[in-house]
């Protein structure tokens, strides 16, 4: 990867990590290249995208890589980890497939039409879209892990890492942390906080989370994005 970088010069990177598998496990390796494409994207000051799988498929080259079509939870968990990570635009692998070796992906290969996927793609790109103007204005400051045990190549939450938030209480959460680049004079936190919990049934099994925070005196007040009408609404401090 930095090969690439000193050779073409290239104005962004995508980062394009399959991390769902087929018997229902993620890829370990999934966080630590996550951090790779970060930290370079950063370094160099180009943008950073994030691709999220939406296709069953099974490399013919690769024979012990079989991937699964995502659930609910997954696209969500891969969408939200990317923006969490600095990402400014999301791709979707969305061509017409007809292939033995690749199952739909967001339209059916051989009509055309909406494939499964496609409303659930839909639904989170809408709420991707609403909080768009928030997010391309922002530079990653910070990416923790709040398990007690983190993924291989990344950072744990500690007090003080974060400048807003201490006292934080809630495992197997991802926080992003964020400046606002457009506009040095702002001295606001910007702050992501994404549900780790995914299942390739998400019928069956409960990813409802809950987590607890405090945020220091020096933050008396806040507001937290609401992405369904990408409204702000107000978050002040009891007396």
């Amino acid at each position: 990867l930095q090969r690439f970088i000193d050779e073409v010069h290239p104005c962004l990177l995508l980062n394009c990590h399959y991390p769902i598998m087929l018997d229902g496990s993620t890829r370990p390796v999934y966080y630590a290249n996550m951090e790779q494409f970060r930290k370079l994207a950063l370094k160099y000051r180009i943008g950073l995208m994030g691709f999220v799988l939406v296709t069953r498929h099974n490399p013919p080259n690769r024979p012990q890589q079989d991937y699964r079509e995502p659930s609910e939870s997954d696209l969500r968990w891969m969408v939200y980890t990317h923006l969490a990570y600095g990402a400014k635009g999301i791709w979707y692998y969305n061509w017409r497939i007809k292939s033995d070796d690749f199952c739909d992906s967001i339209v059916n290969g051989e009509t055309g039409k909406p494939s499964r996927t496609f409303p659930m793609v839909a639904e989170v790109n809408l709420e991707v879209l609403s909080i768009g103007n928030t997010l391309l204005k922002l530079r990653s400051t910070g990416v923790y892990h709040t398990d007690s045990v983190v993924p291989a190549g990344t950072t744990r939450f500690a007090e003080g890492v974060v400048r807003a938030i201490h006292n934080w209480n809630g495992d197997n959460f991802l926080i992003g942390e964020f400046e606002n680049q457009d506009d040095p004079g702002d001295r606001a936190v910007y702050i992501m906080v994404v549900n780790k919990r995914h299942e390739a049934d998400t019928l069956s099994a409960d990813l409802r989370a809950r987590a607890t925070f405090s945020v220091y005196p020096d933050y008396p007040e806040g507001s937290c994005l609401n992405p369904e009408n990408s409204k702000l609404f107000s978050l002040k401090r009891d007396n």
